[in-house]
């Protein structure tokens, strides 16, 4: 994949969902079988994107794809929700869960323990607060493997 076609590709998407005041959670540009596929996965900043507002991104995405003549082969565009399951990764991600529990999954220890659920407080820049068997505790980013919220 060219660097220079995904930052194009990115550039598109950012100014279609920032339209819309959508968050983009993911973009992929894979090859399959000498197709390209774009695969978008979107959200609010609240939560609760529905398959109408996925289905107008796509429209809209394809459509000035088309236009632009992005793809010089076949393609195809995908654009979905990341799911209620989806890894919490970033700041926005985890102030987007508050007063949520989620499962986090550590590549050091504390207390003794791998992983803990808790309730997600607050997040900054560097780390997480979560309220972990009624102890606050502060989770650094660069020590989660894997955080997800519990369904």
């Amino acid at each position: 994949m060219s660097a220079v076609l995904k930052e194009k590709v990115d550039g598109l998407i950012a100014e279609i969902l920032q339209k819309y005041s959508y968050d983009l959670f993911e973009s992929r540009l894979l090859y399959r079988n000498r197709e390209c596929v774009l695969e978008v996965y979107i959200d609010k900043p609240k939560g609760g994107i529905s398959l109408d507002e996925c289905s107008n991104v796509n429209r809209e995405l394809s459509q000035r794809i088309e236009n632009e003549n992005f793809f010089l082969q076949p393609y195809s565009v995908s654009v979905s929700s990341p799911g209620l399951d989806r890894p919490l990764k970033t700041r926005r991600d985890f102030c987007r869960v508050i007063g949520k529990i989620a499962t986090f999954y550590l590549n050091e220890k504390i207390g003794g323990k791998l992983q803990h659920d808790g309730v997600v407080l607050d997040a900054n820049e560097e780390s997480v607060s979560v309220r972990i068997n009624e102890n606050l505790t502060i989770i650094k980013y660069s020590t989660i493997n894997k955080a997800v919220l519990i369904i």
